[in-house]
This record gives C-alpha cells, structure tokens and sequence, in this order.
C-alpha cells in the first residue's frame, strides 16, 4: 500500500518503513541505549496488549502520513504511552 502510495503521488519518504507506533523519541548512545532497552522490556513485561483500530489518514508537517487510531484505542494507547513516558529515564543526549 505503501509504494501504491509512493507511485501515485511520485513520493512517499517512509515507504520502507516497517508499520509502527511512535511512542517517544530521543537521541542516544550505544550505552545508553542498552540501558533504554532493559528499561522498555520492564515497562512491556506486565502490559496488557490491547486492540487499536486504525481508522483515519492524515499527515505531519514534514509530509510523512500515518493512519490514526480510533476514540477508543486512542485511550487506550494514552494509558501505555504515558506509562512509558513517565517510566523511561532517558537523559537528554541533544544537550551533550
């Protein structure tokens, strides 16, 4: 669907990308970064996966487009997207 995407409109800058869910973004170390994945596997151990629908289009300012869940997943989401928000300790590698 992706390159579908990408041949009809004549780009598409993540049509390699795998789906995903962005969560949080950061710049790291490769040392830091193992610490982050010890981290995300604590935070992922007791979650409960829950069903997400996906049932808008849209696009950011840089043009990238994403498919958006629906009410209810979007609740559902905030929970585990706060969750990790509040959870993560990531230092701040921009300020480095």
């Amino acid at each position: 669907m992706k390159e579908q995407l990408a041949s009809e409109i004549g780009w598409y800058n993540s049509k390699n990308s795998v789906g995903h869910i962005t969560i949080c973004e950061f710049k790291a170390t490769k040392t830091v970064l193992q610490s982050i994945k010890k981290q995300i596997n604590q935070l992922c151990n007791p979650l409960v996966p829950v069903s997400i629908n996906m049932d808008n289009f849209g696009y950011f300012a840089n043009g990238a487009f994403f498919i958006a869940p629906d009410n209810d997943s979007k609740i559902n989401l905030k929970r585990i997207m706060k969750q990790f928000n509040t959870s993560l300790q990531i230092r701040d590698m921009k300020k480095k």
